[in-house]
């Protein structure tokens, strides 16, 4: 392996950076802004790296902090609380990808059975960086499918582990043949030795080490011991035949079980980000473009392939634990591509023989071009979708689909259908928290009302509890109507995810042009394409926030409690009538300076001692001996009062001053003394 030169590497980061903004000025996602960039800047762009082995070996540098981050955020609880989604979808969707491309990779291309298995790995995982860059990009982590996708890939990190172990022994099917059993059996033992090692430390040794490290106060001594740690147990790891990621992995779960786990969480975890677009920057520069231009065509049939094999394969399990449809497929079309961590498997399949240059290019080749166009992908999912759900119906009322014992859709609405629906009840879309207390108040008050929900384990948690909450598609006008849309007089939209939303409500105003629907949604933006329909309202946090936030602060001010009602009411009418934000606050008369001014309002408490005590305010004429105004004055308990010239001050009134720092200050000194220094 060659060394890197200073010059190679600052050449490579002052270049990948100036590339990767200016693909982001071409609104670029991040992620492919660097792979192009170190497409650039590698052997077959710039040639400012000049050798391959340079960035391989960055690339396992990269890996080793990578793993490490990963122990750190590695949860049980985390885990708890994606238990379907990381159990089931993420299991099945690893070993039956994993599988398949085994199988296919042995029957149809002869390969080996340790290298099919390989190339399974490969071919399993996903980007986590980049899918959960997308979702939250588009404010959707909460939704459906951002959970099955967040599930799926949390196991796919995990899987990444074992994966990783099981090189070595692959390898070795390959090279020692009958002598596989007594190395698998010394390199087990050597790992049970060094793992059960490691546990005695944590649970003995390193709370107390870390604690005295603690004591110090000093921030760089605490992070650099998390990295010694990391590298230390890395080299342990190493020593003994393991891996040095695998070291790394298990240094962050050692440290994360710690009582100092969250801080070196919160120093540490920041800096993945920085890690992961090295990462893909030196994946482009991996990547031989002249090999590209002339094997494209198999390339682009090879990913056709593989693309369209992650996508069957991960809509067919998230349908087999009861996802919606439409949900199965954006979760399939989100993580359809290769992940960072397969370039980490690659790099270390090279090293060992697994496959050869050739196939190592194949690889890279497919899998930077299954990165670049998830973007566009990722964006084109909700039509797809929903274009996919008309033919879904349409075959699944045919019946095919049924004997296959595949048509979950089917079962779904089956299981409301022939219920009685109740006259004139609220349909509740979605159960998060939101819908969750509205069901609560609706129970207490006795209003019949009718729930619709798309995660399945959701909802039989809640019908345990008796509540009419049904499994389905909330999009699909099928499911509205088994669940009574025609006899409800109210619709409660709370769903995550614009596009879901909208879709919601068009599926309802199709069956009912007339029923009163209420939508909650985080941001103004995500609405602006309901707001031409009648009969809607909306509760959107990002303003009912604010004007809380605004009317907290008026009423330090001493401001009218009718007055903030008044304004709030005037103010909440606007914004939700879609009118220019920037022209909203000029509207209302709140009988106060400017809002510039509002800042500088200063409230002075009046006692016996202050001279302006039983004066008037024409008397005192403030503004012109001080440039200070009076804009209002609390008096308990009549409140808040705008005042004019024959208002006499008394004894423990709150006046509000507004001007300039300087005005005010005389003014308070005049107020109080009765002159002006």
């Amino acid at each position: 392996m060659t060394s890197i030169s200073l010059e190679e590497f600052i050449l490579f980061l002052a270049t990948i950076t100036l590339l990767a903004m200016a693909a982001s000025l071409l609104r670029l996602p991040t992620i492919v802004a660097f792979i192009l960039s170190g497409v650039v800047v590698g052997p077959s762009g710039l040639n400012l790296i000049k050798s391959p082995p340079n960035a391989s070996f960055m690339a396992e540098v990269v890996a080793v902090f990578l793993m490490f981050t990963i122990g750190l955020e590695f949860s049980f609880r985390k885990l708890k609380t994606l238990k379907r989604e990381f159990v089931l979808l993420g299991a099945f969707q690893v070993v039956v990808t994993l599988g398949l491309v085994a199988f296919l990779s042995h029957t149809y291309l002869g390969r080996s059975p340790s290298q099919s298995l390989f190339f399974g790995y490969l071919v399993a995982l996903s980007s986590t960086a980049l899918v959960l860059k997308l979702l939250y990009d588009q404010r959707e982590i909460e939704t459906p499918y951002g959970r099955n996708s967040i599930g799926i890939l949390l196991f796919q990190d995990v899987a990444v582990i074992p994966m990783m172990l099981s090189l070595p022994l692959l390898a070795g099917l390959e090279s020692i043949g009958a002598n596989v059993v007594g190395t698998f059996s010394l390199w087990l033992a050597k790992a049970a030795a060094v793992i059960g090692a490691l546990i005695l430390v944590a649970r003995y040794g390193m709370p107390q080490i870390m604690e005295r490290v603690a004591r110090t106060g000093s921030r760089e001594v605490f992070f650099f011991f998390i990295l010694f740690i990391c590298l230390g147990v890395g080299y342990v790891f190493h020593h003994f035949g393991l891996s040095l990621s695998l070291g790394a992995f298990a240094a962050g779960i050692v440290i994360s079980e710690s009582p100092y786990g969250r801080q070196a969480t919160a120093e540490v975890l920041p800096m993945r980000n920085n890690f992961l677009v090295l990462l893909f920057a030196i994946i482009g520069m991996l990547l031989d473009l002249n090999f590209l231009a002339e094997n494209l065509g198999r390339v682009l049939i090879l990913g056709a392939v593989l693309f369209s094999l992650k996508l069957l394969v991960t809509t067919g399990v998230c349908l087999l634990w009861r996802t919606p449809f439409r949900y199965a497929v954006i979760t399939a079309f989100s993580i359809c591509q290769i992940g960072e961590f397969s370039f980490i498997l690659a790099s270390r399949g090279l090293d060992l023989g697994l496959f050869d240059a050739v196939d190592h290019q194949y690889f890279l080749s497919t899998s930077v071009l299954s990165m670049l166009f998830t973007p566009f992908f990722f964006k084109m999912a909700p039509k797809i979708s929903a274009t996919s759900v008309e033919g879904w119906n349409a075959l699944s009322a045919q019946g095919p689909l049924k004997k296959l014992g595949l048509a979950v859709a089917s079962k779904a609405l089956k299981k409301v259908e022939g219920e009685a629906s109740i006259p004139s009840h609220a349909l509740l879309i979605g159960f998060g928290v939101a819908n969750e207390n509205l069901a609560l108040a609706f129970r207490a008050l006795d209003l019949p009302f009718k729930v619709v929900e798309a995660n399945y384990s959701l909802v039989k948690r809640f019908q345990q509890k008796a509540y009419p909450i049904h499994f389905g598609d909330a999009t699909d006008v099928q499911v509205l109507e088994h669940c009574g849309i025609d006899s409800a007089n109210l619709v409660v939209v709370a769903v995550s995810g614009a596009d879901i939303c909208q879709r919601v409500v068009g599926a309802v105003r199709s069956l009912r042009p007339d029923v009163q629907i209420v939508v909650r949604s985080q941001y103004i933006k995500d609405t602006s394409a309901l707001k031409d329909m009648k009969n809607i309202e909306f509760v959107i946090a990002e303003i009912d926030t604010s004007i809380e936030l605004l009317s907290r602060s008026l009423m330090v001010y001493g401001v009218d409690s009718k007055e903030i009602h008044n304004y709030m009411a005037q103010t909440k009418r606007q914004l939700h009538a879609f009118a220019d934000i920037s022209n909203l606050l000029e509207g209302p008369n709140l009988n106060l300076p400017t809002w510039e001014a509002i800042g500088s309002i200063s409230p002075v408490h009046l006692t016996e001692s202050f001279f302006c005590i039983g004066r008037s305010l024409q008397e005192l004429d403030l503004r012109n001996r001080t440039g200070a105004s009076i804009v209002s004055v609390y008096r308990d308990p009549s409140g808040n009062v705008i005042p004019d010239g024959d208002f006499v001050l008394i004894e423990n009134d709150v006046i509000h001053l507004v001007g300039k720092p300087r005005a005010i200050k005389e003014a308070k000194e005049f107020l109080e003394e009765g002159a002006i220094s």
